[in-house]
């Protein structure tokens, strides 16, 4: 029975992962410092699924290149001259809803981190991360529609607390919200332990949420798990 649920779920991510590599991902960098926004444009470049269609120094201008530049993803610094990243976030969340924005930043500070979460932005990611995790980040953003894995485990606690809809997924009557998050949490590819690290609760706990939910969806397995919340407006692919 495992290996027929491991075997559906990895049919199913399979699936996604070439639906999504489609096409390029298109990014934009909005970093105030050339020798990082030239470096992470040339290392992205080298891969063939993502394409850096534009740069900027600072939001105004940013902004001026995103009125003729479709962009699915942004890399935005928030501490640029000019304007700022808060600044351009709240523009952009606004005039741009299907633009998605990843925070660069160095601060791991609480009230930074989650002032951007507030104004749109849909994941947090270090300026020392590696190209890997940056890549995982851009993915995770663009297939799922957020990046939580860089958070501070209480920012990350407030953000699913206070905020139910942060993913434009509803709250349901069928569902409680701890159901709802578990949901796009194990659509976006998390296992268990993880969902019970991310919520800080036991593994036996998620257990039983996912008996629950299996339940009342009425699915066997991950995969149809996946095509209920899909169909059900519960999880998007993007």
């Amino acid at each position: 029975m495992i290996r027929r649920l491991f075997y559906l779920y990895k049919h199913y991510y399979i699936a996604a992962m070439t639906h999504l590599f489609d096409k390029c991902i298109k990014i934009a960098i909005a970093e105030d410092h050339p020798i990082l926004r030239e470096g992470m444009t040339e290392l992205l470049n080298q891969d063939p699924y993502f394409s850096v269609v534009c740069t900027a120094e600072n939001g105004a201008v940013l902004l001026e290149k995103l009125e003729h530049t479709e962009v699915d993803i942004i890399l935005l610094d928030l501490e640029m001259p000019i304007m700022s990243g808060y600044e351009a976030l709240l523009q952009i969340s606004q005039k741009y809803p299907k633009t998605r924005c990843l925070i660069l930043s160095y601060s791991a500070d609480y009230d930074f981190i989650y002032r951007s979460f507030e104004l749109g932005a849909k994941g947090y990611l270090s300026k020392q991360a590696d190209v890997k995790t940056i890549k995982s980040a851009i993915i995770s953003t663009y297939e799922n529609g957020f990046y939580y894995d860089e958070l501070p485990k209480p920012i990350l606690e407030d953000i699913l607390k206070k905020s139910q809809d942060i993913n434009g997924i509803h709250k349901h009557d069928l569902f409680s919200s701890k159901e709802l998050m578990i949901i796009r949490l194990i659509c976006s590819g998390k296992i268990n332990k993880e969902i019970a690290d991310i919520m800080e609760v036991s593994v036996k706990t998620i257990e039983n949420h996912r008996s629950t939910i299996f339940t009342k969806a009425d699915v066997k397995n991950i995969a149809e798990l996946v095509v209920f919340a899909m169909k059900g407006g519960y999880y998007s692919l993007g």
